[in-house]
């Protein structure tokens, strides 16, 4: 795989499928096949247009997610969990493995091999020319359609939840009136947070009753910034605008 020639600061889109964590760039660096995942190894960076377009399929997002929560497991496993055939996983896994997101984790033969994903998660860097831009904008849709639907899907379940867990089902929004260096500087926080607990994937650091929480955090100017306003430098208005935490996790009883 090629790698695209680095900027000064390389515009990056962070990007966890399965988990939606946010990495710090200095994790990115190049990747090598190891011994599995530990939670603790440095993610993968994608460049290539063609390895973005080849992880769009549904399919092998799914695969991805379930092998990084529940892996090793084989195509049929992994089939029950996602709800396709183990022809079309066995598929989907080679074809991951092709471009190295997975790897046979050792034992058992044709579709009872189990699998493995190689790394906890990557980042998607932007491509410079607009035409591959396409590759990037539809992985990213795709997996944020994925992440949005499981909160959904959560938000309308949380009846059935027991109330510790439905007390966490939360939709949060605010708007900040900050220069581009602060934004920055929120995300850089808002990363390192999230990453408290990335050591977890090895299941043996997990505490009693630990259970996977999706966390997504989207940002983004409200509104396009004139040219001028590069540094940040937007009028404020009289008053902050802040739209509160709606929160979802209201008590249903």
């Amino acid at each position: 795989m090629t790698k695209n020639p680095k900027e000064t600061h390389p515009r990056k889109k962070p990007l966890d499928i399965f988990l939606s964590r946010i990495y710090p760039r200095h994790m990115s660096e190049m990747f090598e096949p190891g011994s599995g995942p530990t939670g603790t190894e440095p993610i993968r960076e994608v460049t290539d247009p063609a390895v973005m377009r080849a992880l769009s399929h549904p399919v092998r997002l799914a695969l991805i997610e379930v092998l990084t929560l529940w892996g090793p497991l084989t195509a049929t496993e992994a089939g029950e969990r996602i709800d396709e055939s183990p022809t079309t996983c066995s598929y989907h896994l080679r074809q991951l493995a092709k471009y190295l997101f997975v790897e046979e984790a050792g034992g058992g033969r044709g579709r009872a091999r189990p699998w493995r994903v190689t790394r906890t998660g990557f980042s998607v860097e932007e491509p410079e020319s607009a035409h591959d831009e396409v590759a990037a904008e539809v992985l990213l849709g795709s997996a944020l359609s994925r992440q949005v639907a499981r909160h959904t899907q959560a938000r309308r379940a949380r009846r059935a939840y027991p109330e510790r867990w439905r007390q966490i089902i939360s939709q949060n929004e605010t708007v900040w009136w900050v220069t581009a260096e602060e934004a920055e500087q929120l995300n850089t926080a808002i990363s390192d947070l999230v990453m408290r607990y990335r050591d977890r994937f090895d299941p043996a650091l997990r505490p009693e009753g630990a259970h996977p929480v999706e966390f997504v955090a989207l940002t983004h100017p409200f509104e396009r910034p004139e040219e001028n306003a590069e540094d940040g430098a937007s009028t404020p208005p009289d008053e902050s605008r802040h739209h509160g935490d709606s929160h979802s996790s209201t008590d249903p009883r």
